[in-house]
């Protein structure tokens, strides 16, 4: 299992994969490309990353629970949890590497999620009020070592 992690804006619109797309019912297969360059700093005496570009193969369902569509999906910024595939014939396959959708998420959503949990982190006032006024510390006494 080789994961990987796509971050950024689609540089093609969504394509049909017939060959994928069951003959009836279920879901379509749609499949559009990425490019990543990898991080400009990589760890000490290491190689930079060179620049690639990935195919995505995604279904319907997945696209919808996210809203996108051939009209916004290069407007976007998203987020995608995957795996690698080479198992994908070439002509099927326009970048350097097949990845299969697992997950995936627009970046805008993931963010005000991430803000969201923040905020939900600290307690009321009201509750830490009332946890304050409860909590008493006990007063030690004194004590006399046995002789």
């Amino acid at each position: 299992m080789q994961k990987i992690i796509l971050v950024g804006t689609p540089i093609t619109g969504l394509r049909l994969v017939k060959s994928m797309t069951p003959k009836k019912g279920g879901f379509k297969v749609f499949s559009f490309d990425m490019r990543e360059s990898g991080s400009p700093s990589p760890p000490r005496y290491l190689p930079k990353a060179g620049e690639h570009k990935f195919t995505v193969y995604i279904n319907e369902k997945q696209l919808k629970s996210v809203g996108l569509d051939n009209s916004n999906i290069k407007k976007n910024r998203i987020f995608i949890q995957g795996e690698i595939t080479l198992s994908v014939p070439k002509s099927e396959c326009y970048g350097d590497m097949g990845v299969i959708c697992f997950n995936i998420q627009l970046l805008e959503q993931k963010e005000k999620l991430a803000e969201e949990s923040k905020e939900n982190y600290s307690l009321p006032v009201h509750v830490q009020v009332h946890v304050q006024e409860h909590i008493q510390v006990p007063v030690q006494e004194q004590v006399q070592p046995l002789g």
